[in-house]
């Protein structure tokens, strides 16, 4: 892969941006030995060596997250929680899952050279996957912060709109609405022989503004930017509506009462996964915007640690490489929160769990 893949086809940019500059250097450092500067005294950044080391956090949002959201989609599956905001958040609990496979495998592609990629089919398909999956993500919240807006702000029309089979319905087209934003990539990627799976020369032609690079970012500002921005602005309407709700049920009957706080309680979690994704997705939406602020310093020697170019590049680098491992953890501890905050997931995932123990004992004692 070229240097003009600085920016990654997938959520782990900074991984083969890394790869990619150290090969070069490390080509350019023996072409070019016998006319190389006297000052250039470095081949590899200091810089390089962080940010390598990083990606290992990764592995930590990987091994909880898919446990995680396993059971999470167990517990959303079950009879009782079967309502609306369950569809959602079960179709969310599966993609977050696919999402962390994928960046197992795209790690062990360009760290551990398991060569999962290097070739004609895979190549091209699992950008488009891995993209879809990201962008079923974001599309979701905001569909059961709609979802929960609806319930909360226009409680009278609850009944029509929040339905399972709507629910399932939304789910569908959101899921072909990622893979046809996505299915962009099939066309950005291509192997052969000599390069391996790299972005196609006719994409990247030109200067800053070339086709590939309007395509990508005007995507991440709408997936990971303008969605989690939409999604926050619902989420104060909602959190409005169920303070003027408490204080508009306060001198009615209990039955009401009991209502409105079980709408409550089940909009909470929610609410704190909505804001949880915003927190964690807004920062990486602008260090994805402004990769082109970040040039790469001159091949024609050995990088040296004082070169203000390349340590810019570099800096630009560490620090997105340590968001995004930050911002993985989205994709792992929905569950966590659910069983912290949410009483009814947690009573539902108890009694799911008492259920198979009892199960395999009374199947121990009947043989």
């Amino acid at each position: 892969m070229k240097e003009t893949t600085v920016r990654s086809m997938l959520l782990a940019v900074v991984h083969a941006s890394c790869k990619i500059a150290s090969s070069r250097m490390d080509s350019n450092a023996t072409n070019e030995n016998s006319t190389a500067s006297p000052n250039c005294t470095s081949a590899v950044h200091p810089y390089l060596t962080v940010i390598e080391q990083i990606r290992y956090a990764s592995i930590l949002s990987i091994t909880i997250g898919i446990p995680g959201n396993i059971l999470a989609f167990a517990v959303w599956i079950r009879p009782r929680m079967r309502n609306s905001s369950g569809v959602y958040m079960a179709v969310l609990a599966v993609t977050q899952t696919l999402v962390l496979a994928c960046r197992l495998a795209y790690d062990s592609n360009f760290w551990w050279n398991s060569e999962l990629l290097q070739n004609q089919i895979m190549c091209p398909l699992f950008p488009v996957v891995f993209y879809a999956l990201q962008y079923l993500d974001t599309l979701l919240y905001i569909a059961f912060t709609v979802e929960r807006y609806i319930s909360v702000c226009h409680p009278l029309k609850r009944t029509i709109l929040c339905t399972v089979e709507r629910s399932i319905r939304v789910s569908i087209c959101l899921t072909f609405v990622a893979l046809v934003t996505a299915s962009m990539q099939a066309y950005f990627w291509t192997y052969d022989e000599e390069n391996g799976c790299d972005i196609r020369k006719e994409v990247v032609s030109g200067d800053t503004y070339y086709f590939w690079n309007i395509w990508s970012i005007s995507t991440d500002f709408l997936f990971f930017f303008l969605v989690p921005f939409a999604v926050l602005a619902l989420n104060i309407l909602v959190i409005r509506a169920v303070k003027q709700s408490r204080k508009r049920f306060s001198g009615v009957d209990s039955q009401r009462i009991n209502n409105n706080e079980k709408l409550v309680n089940n909009t909470r979690p929610l609410l704190y996964v909505s804001f949880y994704f915003i927190i964690l997705t807004l920062p990486v939406s602008i260090v994805y915007v402004t990769v082109t602020l970040f040039k790469t310093g001159s091949y024609e020697c050995v990088i040296q640690e004082n070169d203000t170019i390349w340590n810019r590049y570099f800096i630009y680098h560490l620090v997105r490489q340590c968001v995004e491992t930050v911002s993985l953890l989205h994709y792992a501890l929905n569950f966590y929160i659910y069983m912290v905050l949410g009483e009814t997931f947690r009573n539902e995932f108890n009694m799911m769990m008492c259920g198979t123990f009892s199960s395999r004992k009374y199947s121990t004692h009947s043989k």
